[in-house]
């Protein structure tokens, strides 16, 4: 009897470790299991970047397109200042916003024309103080010389939009140092009787809705 129920006990011993064992598999494999499920959602939730969107992003966006006087403005500036190779020697001042690499080509290109025409350049300022981008024509006196009156009307032939023009701006300034010593303007020399003032490109005006 008893040599008959040592056989049976082993038998149980063996099926119990073997339950043991698969036990333990099989809760390794559903905690491997929960592991993926957690790394996809993971995965999931990460928001995926698009390349497209991404190399947007990364790329620098294009520069705006500068002031460009064309052969076709150029011609007519030089037309309404005399013509080519006049002889006219009239003066002709600028100033230029020169911490901007486009209204400093945009000043020289204007120079040309101006040159050609024969008009002698007398100095182009450095702008030392912030103003509103565009193109300024001021006069020295309240009766400036015609030839002040020409170069003004030449920009706009060429189609190139003042901004603003005034005349009397010497006393303008005298007056705004009189009242602050450290206002900043155009300091005219003493034959200087106008300046064209050459700012940064204006943006764009947004088509009306």
């Amino acid at each position: 009897m008893q040599s008959l129920a040592m056989p049976a006990f082993l038998t149980s011993l063996v099926v119990v470790a073997a339950m043991g064992w698969y036990i333990v598999e099989l809760r390794s494999e559903i905690e491997q299991l929960q592991r993926e499920v957690q790394a996809a959602r993971a995965t999931t939730s990460r928001p995926q970047r698009d390349p497209a969107s991404s190399q947007t992003s990364g790329a620098a966006a294009p520069a705006a397109a500068g002031r460009v006087l064309t052969e076709e403005q150029r011609a007519a500036m030089v037309r309404t200042l005399g013509g080519p190779n006049s002889s006219l020697a009239n003066p002709v001042w600028f100033a230029t916003v020169q911490t901007d690499p486009e209204a400093v080509a945009f000043q020289k290109q204007i120079q040309r024309a101006f040159e050609e025409a024969g008009w002698i350049v007398k100095g182009n300022a450095p702008v030392r103080f912030r103003m509103k981008p565009g193109v300024y024509v001021f006069a020295a006196d309240e009766d400036p010389p015609a030839y002040v009156g020409t170069a003004q009307q030449a920009l706009e032939d060429a189609g190139i939009e003042i901004t603003q023009s005034g005349r009397g701006y010497r006393e303008f300034y005298r007056q705004k140092k009189a009242e602050n010593p450290n206002w900043i303007g155009f300091d005219f020399a003493e034959d200087q009787t106008y300046v064209i003032v050459i700012g940064r490109k204006p943006e764009p005006t947004p088509p009306a809705s």
